[in-house]
């Protein structure tokens, strides 16, 4: 069953690495795993990657989902990226907020992340349905779960807890005052690696399918701007389309009722023409714009 929703704020939590390091800080942040969550009032929720809109730019990073000033750390451009979101930004160095946050840290707190979105169309799936979706095959539980199909990403936000509690935040800074440098990476798995190398080898397969050996320039374009099969047939038919040259055609000469209504109009009698000979044949002399006796040639010719 699919449902259109009124668009809400839904909060989810998925495991979540963040790491800060120079100055200005910067921040790495995986959003979404692609995964299974718990979200009220949703319950077991599934957001599919591929209808999430990241049309938010810069995506704001928020403390606690508050979109005051005060709320706002930092802002970052969100990405997907072999079934994952990421998200990388900056965040605010002089922000009193941001400065609690690392002194937590510092502490042991560990926070959690959560994503912002704003749903768009649901979908039930039945206990027992198998998906394949964001890199990855889910399963459904003995219960159904919601699989969120279109939305969009709103912000992302720096939370004490979760819609999941297995989430966690790590910030890495340095004791002296500011960030330190830090060489830590977002490093995917191999099962990632191998999914997203495959994912990309058959969108790639797909592009030369649809192009041939003909549309050789579209083949370069798509490959090159991420354009998955479909879009590359759609570009490539209308390429096949024949182009039609219109032939600029010759008016057809005017009529004697015409011509004799074109001379009245002329000689200033333009109410007597359309009295004796009909209000088309009057506006059809007016329509050849005879303004002397060559005009009224050539329009007879």
């Amino acid at each position: 069953m699919t449902t259109a929703l009124e668009p809400s704020l839904m909060l989810a939590a998925a495991d979540v690495e963040l790491m800060a390091s120079g100055r200005p800080p910067t921040i790495s942040v995986v959003g979404y795993t692609g995964g299974m969550m718990r979200v009220p009032p949703f319950g077991d929720l599934v957001i599919d990657l591929a209808g999430l809109q990241l049309s938010v730019d810069p995506i704001p990073i928020l403390a606690d989902h508050d979109s005051s000033l005060r709320g706002i750390i930092g802002h970052g451009v969100a990405r997907v990226n072999a079934g994952r979101l990421l998200v990388q930004g900056t965040l605010i160095p002089g922000s009193e907020t941001t400065q609690r946050i690392i002194e937590f840290n510092k502490s042991g707190f560990r926070f959690q992340a959560s994503v912002g979105v704003a749903p768009g169309i649901i979908e039930r799936v039945c206990a027992g349905e198998t998906l394949h979706i964001n890199n990855r095959t889910i399963q459904s539980p003995q219960t159904a779960f919601s699989l969120v199909r279109t939305g969009e990403l709103r912000e992302i936000s720096l939370v004490a807890l979760g819609a999941d509690a297995s989430t966690s935040v790590s910030i890495a800074a340095s004791r002296n005052k500011g960030f330190g440098m830090t060489t830590d990476n977002i490093t995917p798995t191999a099962d990632e690696i191998r999914a997203e190398a495959l994912a990309e080898t058959e969108r790639i397969a797909a592009i030369r399918k649809a192009c041939g050996s003909r549309f050789t320039d579209i083949e370069a374009t798509a490959i090159r701007d991420g354009w998955d099969g479909q879009r590359t047939e759609l570009e490539v038919l209308r390429a096949s389309r024949p182009v039609v040259q219109e032939t600029p055609s010759r008016p057809e000469p005017a009529t004697r009722m015409v011509l004799t209504a074109a001379i009245l109009a002329h000689m200033g009698h333009e109410s007597l023409a359309e009295k004796h000979l009909g209000a088309d044949a009057a506006q059809r002399a007016r329509d050849l714009r005879a303004t002397n006796l060559m005009d009224l040639c050539k329009a007879a010719a």
